[in-house]
């Protein structure tokens, strides 16, 4: 179904790791802060509204765009974006999909639900697309379709985790990195874990750990009233901010999910922390859970003797195979709330004119209101007269505008609209032969 409301579509532009693998991801993120109030703002872009989602496997620019020429919008928007976020058409995993119109509504819909996910059906997602919605409210860069399109989405993404087993699975990034590290360390109900950073998907990682039975966990931050705002909230410890190395050497497991874009843990400080671990007694391997898309962990831990590392990619090679009907009743779910909402646009495009009529007849009531006597009890002739009036004002042009249709030889479409907008069914004589409208 074609989705448009008034001259308005949807176009998408969308890296992601299906297609082009979590370094192109990692590659741009740095350069997002701006790229919606960028796209907004330009005078070369026919651009109402935009929404940057940014995930650890996923860039997405939701864009509100004027309904011009399609492949002129989309290129001239495609080169904006580019160079806004440095790219180059030639680079390697930089060529986005690019959707627009209904194609753009129903991905936004499946990412929502979970099923265009590096773990499809995860949890985390619909709270991102949440998040992403309100920093575009709070910067004013999304406009009232965006809105209304995400809300929808998520509307559905609600039904999809109620009626069907994807959310209730379990599965998540978080999820899934935790499962794969779940051989390598202590039972999680008696691990120490050290979790660093305080972002979202460090609560995502408390909520993990937790439905896996581990409450030994620590929070590191590199601001000390942010860690202990997240302790506090989350009731865990607060690890002091020159105290990460030595929370390390006495942890089971490190969770790291801060991905600022600058590794905080580096190979050559986690060769100090093993050798110190080593002569603590404890030769078991510090594990490193790194969730953070802009790695917060060097690869070249991989090469300390004493440290695991594993990151996003090692994640996305375990995830779980998902059952075939839960997908497929969740697509079914996904279709269902795309058509809803081509539905309700539809009917929303003739919100202008529905006003313009209430208007009219308000006026209408208004200027015959002023005409009665005021301050006076009117009498019942008075007042039926009042409303005859009124009613012969309403009546005039749709009258008018039925004769000039009889002599157009527009009378059945009158006639049919008339049914459409009031209801009401009339028969009319056949049209005039050509020779008798002749004479006539």
């Amino acid at each position: 179904m074609w989705l448009n409301v008034g001259t308005v579509g949807l176009h998408l532009y969308s890296i992601h790791h299906r297609v082009h693998g979590l370094e192109a991801v990692e590659r741009v993120t740095p350069r997002l802060p701006g790229l919606a109030r960028a796209c907004v703002d330009s005078t070369d872009l026919p651009v109402r509204g935009a929404l940057v989602l940014s995930t650890c496997n996923r860039l997405e620019l939701l864009l509100d765009v004027l309904d011009e020429d399609d492949a002129t919008s989309l290129q001239t928007i495609s080169d904006f974006v580019d160079t806004h976020l440095g790219a180059d058409h030639g680079e390697e995993g930089l060529r986005p999909a690019a959707y627009h119109h209904a194609d753009a509504v129903r991905h936004v819909f499946d990412v929502a639900a979970g099923l265009d996910s590096m773990v499809v059906g995860e949890r985390e997602i619909s709270g991102q697309l949440r998040r992403a919605l309100t920093v575009a409210s709070q910067e004013k860069t999304a406009s009232a379709l965006i809105h209304r399109v995400v809300q929808s989405a998520l509307h559905t993404s609600r039904k999809v985790a109620h009626l069907t087993g994807l959310a209730s699975a379990g599965r998540s990034v978080v999820g899934v990195g935790l499962d794969v590290v779940a051989d390598l360390v202590p039972p999680l109900r008696t691990a120490h874990v050290v979790l660093i950073g305080t972002g979202s998907y460090a609560g995502a990682s408390v909520a993990g750990l937790h439905e896996r039975g581990c409450m030994n966990i620590a929070v590191h931050s590199t601001s000390a009233a942010r860690a202990r705002v997240f302790a506090d909230g989350h009731d865990l410890r607060a690890v002091p901010v020159d105290g990460l190395h030595q929370a390390l050497v006495e942890c089971d497991l490190a969770v790291s999910c801060r991905g600022l874009g600058s590794p905080v843990l580096r190979a050559a400080d986690i060769a100090e922390v093993v050798a110190r671990r080593r002569a603590a007694g404890n030769d078991r391997d510090l594990v490193i859970l790194d969730l953070a898309l802009m790695r917060d962990a060097e690869t070249e831990i991989r090469e300390v003797d004493g440290a695991r590392l594993i990151n996003l990619h090692d994640v996305q090679r375990a995830v779980p195979d998902v059952g075939f009907d839960q997908v497929a009743r969740a697509i079914d779910l996904v279709r269902e709330g795309v058509a809803d909402l081509a539905r309700e646009l539809e009917q929303r495009r003739l919100d202008p004119a529905i006003v313009a009529l209430r208007e009219m007849v308000r006026s209408a009531v208004e200027e015959e209101v002023e005409r009665l006597p005021a301050g006076e009890t009117l009498p019942r002739d008075l007042a039926e007269h009042a409303l005859y009036r009124l009613a012969a004002r309403l009546a005039h042009v749709p009258t008018t505008r039925a004769h000039q249709a009889a002599v157009a030889g527009q009378s059945q479409e009158y006639v049919d609209a008339l049914r459409h907008l009031l209801g009401i069914t009339v028969e009319v004589d056949p049209p005039l032969s050509p020779q008798v409208r002749d004479i006539a």
